[in-house]
């Protein structure tokens, strides 16, 4: 009986040896099976973006990080902006007082333009002012060229510290307006033109945050001219010279480029990880988790640049186009249709963590600030033009279109609503407004937090006239 046992556990042990192995022949045949169907299928989708690269070439649009150089096209170093503002970030000091009276700087005193500047501020202005000369000196030769471009690490991500940048124009824009109420028309003007031309100069800076501090830029541009015309007379050269330049800023994609500089990066970091993983060996084909991650990562590309590609479709248009598209576009949530965005922003450097409201929004808060922006430099060019209407005719027009086409080509499309400009005036002075964020004309609200653009209310651009501005 004992034997006969031993003889079954013999008989018994091969069968199950046998059985054990063909069901790891069938594992391994389905796991075979199943990386070649997932690297045919990887194949198909690895197919249809290189298809959708082709088509992005053929529109004239650059697909990786050497295309976008090429399209930008080069900067000289004679010719570069960059060189001269990163000297002004470098020598700029924050501010030692966080109590200081200064306009635009410390934005716990505000000036509104009809009110003269205390001797407080006056003098904390001169003290400032006097700290910054290198700085200020670096901008004025920052604004001479007419190109610039940072340096940026593709392989890392790291971009140059831009943060000083809009303290430094700050500080420009506080010397206007204490050279304006001062009367010295001629060092006013002289002042708005460098802070102007330093964003110009960095018109066709690739990347979407340079776009975004631009007009961060901008909106204390728009503060400072206000203030400076409210407090004293331009020539009307001057005035021709400052709405020319206030219209050059106003031409642009903004958003367009910046997108494209995040596409070329997206791509580049999606073939980095292609290569990481071993690329399309056939050794690598056939390893299943080799076969997983590619499928993950060629997938996450398809969808992430058909994201983008629809950004970068609607960042074509006008502001107010774009803005009205990107509103309508109610299919797809915000955070949807902005994918691809945050996957950049999150290599973005720490050193820009502290400024986080410059950078972190989805394409609908970037095309809605891109709009506001559109927006008030319109009102800005549009006001001065009515001072150049009221110098050669001797009083402010009934309408908006009065102005056309002398001193101005149009009127000026409100990018938040896509009507006109408003405009409201009396013998003392006037009011060119856009609706603003919530599209409701409030007509001609300050925003809450006066000194502040881009606020719910609306966006106003206002000049009263008195004894040394024309009144």
């Amino acid at each position: 009986m004992a034997s006969e046992n031993v003889s079954m556990r013999r008989r018994g042990g091969p069968i199950r040896v046998r059985g054990a192995l063909g069901t790891l022949s069938i594992l391994i045949i389905i796991a075979g099976v199943f990386c070649i169907v997932n690297s045919l299928y990887i194949g198909r989708v690895e197919n249809q973006i290189d298809a959708r690269f082709r088509a992005i070439r053929d529109a004239g649009e650059p697909v990786s990080i050497a295309d976008l150089d090429a399209w930008l096209g080069p900067v000289t170093k004679e010719n570069n902006a960059a060189i001269p503002l990163q000297e002004a970030m470098d020598k700029h000091q924050p501010l030692t007082s966080p109590k200081a009276a200064i306009l635009f700087v410390n934005f716990e005193y505000v000036a509104k333009p009809t009110e003269p500047l205390t001797s407080q501020m006056k003098d904390a202005t001169v003290a400032l002012l006097q700290g910054e000369q290198e700085s200020l000196l670096a901008l004025s030769e920052a604004a001479r060229l007419s190109h610039c471009r940072f340096p940026y690490d593709h392989a890392t991500g790291d971009y140059a510290r831009l943060t000083p940048l809009p303290d430094l124009q700050r500080i420009l824009l506080a010397k206007a307006a204490y050279e304006a109420e001062l009367g010295q028309a001629n060092e006013a003007f002289q002042t708005l033109l460098v802070g102007m031309r330093v964003s110009q100069a960095c018109r066709r800076e690739p990347t979407l945050l340079m776009q975004i501090v631009r007009m961060c830029l901008h909106a204390t541009i728009v503060d400072a001219i206000e203030q400076s015309l409210n407090r004293t007379t331009f020539s009307p050269e001057q005035l021709r010279q400052l709405q020319e330049e206030i219209e050059k800023l106003n031409t642009g994609d903004r958003i367009y480029t910046g997108l494209l500089f995040e596409r070329c990066h997206l791509i580049e970091m999606f073939e980095n990880m292609v290569k990481d993983t071993g690329g399309n060996s056939l050794l690598s084909g056939i390893d299943l988790n080799w076969s997983l991650l590619a499928l993950r990562n060629r997938v996450n590309e398809r969808h992430i640049l058909k994201k983008v590609d629809a950004m970068i479709e609607t960042a074509r248009l006008s502001p107010a186009e774009a803005l009205k598209r990107a509103e309508s576009n109610s299919e797809e949530s915000p955070t949807e249709v902005a994918r691809g965005i945050p996957i950049i922003r999150s290599r973005m450097p720490d050193s820009l963590a502290a400024n986080p409201e410059l950078w972190d929004q989805d394409l609908p808060a970037d095309l809605k600030f891109q709009a506001s922006d559109s927006s008030i430099l319109s009102c800005a060019a549009t006001g001065i033009a009515l001072l150049r209407y009221r110098q050669e005719k001797g009083a402010f027009p009934t309408s908006l279109g009065d102005l056309t086409p002398r001193y101005l080509n149009e009127v000026p499309v409100d990018c938040m609503d896509g009507k006109a400009l408003r405009y409201f005036h009396d013998d003392g002075g006037f009011t060119v407004y856009s609706v603003g964020a919530n599209k409701n004309d409030d007509k001609g609200n300050l925003p809450e937090e006066e000194g502040v653009r881009g606020g719910f209310d609306d966006l106003t651009f206002s000049v009263r006239l008195r004894a040394g501005n024309g009144g």
